[in-house]
């Protein structure tokens, strides 16, 4: 397995409420067209702030097939259709 850091998408200024962000949007695209398959930080709020905004991205990221991690311990997370499902690796 290779792990290695690809990037940082910072959305300095920008409140994680807002669906839409300059650094989040990059991440998006850059996740579909399979830059990288795995997405890792240090909490899911610094991901987004908004239910409703990470219920849309999180199935987008998976049918990407990107994984989502939080970095706090024995913290990860997936998507599917039904939303967050704590704890799958």
């Amino acid at each position: 397995m290779l792990i290695g850091v690809d990037g940082e998408y910072i959305d300095a200024g920008f409140s994680g409420s807002k669906a839409s962000r300059p650094a989040l949007d990059r991440l998006m695209t850059d996740a579909a067209q399979r830059k990288f398959d795995c997405i890792a930080l240090y909490k899911v709020n610094r991901f987004g702030r908004s239910v409703l905004n990470l219920n849309q991205q999180l199935p987008a990221l998976s049918g990407y097939r990107v994984r989502f991690i939080d970095g706090r311990p024995a913290r990860s997370y997936e998507s599917d259709f039904l939303g967050f499902r704590p704890g799958h690796h």
